[in-house]
């Protein structure tokens, strides 16, 4: 086909269009980013970085993922993922914040909670916080190799060392712990993509400027039972909380006596 005359204002922006592909960005991400980086100079269209990033991809070899699907309360997927900045409630000042995410594999209904560390006591209560929230277990939670659940990764000839207080809580609840190999978080991807990465990109903008922690917690239960929970998943195409409530719920292991 004829070259389009707007990719030739691209060319001195084509290896830096290759380097945000690599590092998985999205073409409108890519045209804002390169927006904000070339403000004087960069004045292309999204429509060309569309076109653009089709021909780079097109030289590319595809990549092949197998995406798996598994039974009703199988399996959960869990993931922090950093957000920003929160007001804390006790002291007003501003710190670091990131959300715990937990997505049920088969229907993709999904808890979060936001939280000012990844240290094993946030660790061990956003677990409990979930179970709660679904009233029942997963048989399985796939995770990646983050230190407040283990201590020492997959290698050629070891199995993974887990930490013992959330060895502990797999016993007390149930579940069976799968860490994802190194460096392999396609292996997490329900929760990479459809519950960290779209909890960034579909809730965190709406949080008001100056939120506190407890604000932002109680505004993302609404969040997850709402907007979250009752959109037409991607994947699905049905709505992650009703098909959670009409067959996962009830696969689910029974919740423990006590917490």
């Amino acid at each position: 086909p004829q070259r389009h005359p707007n990719e030739s204002s691209l060319d001195a922006y084509r290896a830096e269009i290759r380097e945000l592909l690599d590092h998985g960005r999205e073409t409108m991400t890519i045209w804002r980013l390169l927006k904000q980086r070339h403000p004087e100079h960069f004045t292309a269209s999204p429509s060309a970085v569309y076109r653009l990033v089709r021909a780079i991809r097109g030289s590319q070899p595809p990549a092949v993922t197998l995406r798996i699907e598994t039974a009703p309360g199988e399996v959960a997927q869990v993931d922090f993922g950093f957000i920003g900045q929160l007001r804390d409630d006790q002291t007003g000042e501003l710190r670091q914040a990131w959300v715990f995410t937990l997505v049920l594999a088969w229907s993709r209904h999904q808890y979060a909670e936001i939280v000012f560390d990844q240290k094993l006591p946030a660790w061990l209560l956003c677990h409990q916080h979930a179970f709660e929230f679904f009233g029942g277990v997963p048989q399985r939670i796939v995770l990646d190799n983050l230190k407040a659940a283990i201590i020492k990764a997959y290698t050629r000839d070891e199995d993974p060392t887990v930490q013992q207080a959330y060895r502990e809580c797999a016993e007390h609840y149930g579940f069976l712990i799968d860490p994802c190999l190194p460096r392999k978080p396609q292996h997490k991807g329900k929760v990479e993509r459809g519950g960290v990465g779209y909890l960034k990109q579909a809730f965190v903008p709406l949080l008001p400027d100056g939120a506190t922690l407890s604000e932002a917690n109680q505004q993302l239960r609404s969040w997850l039972l709402t907007e979250a929970g009752l959109r037409v998943h991607g994947t699905t195409r049905e709505l992650p909380l009703r098909r959670f409530e009409a067959t996962e719920r009830a696969a689910l292991l029974p919740l423990p006596t006590t917490a």
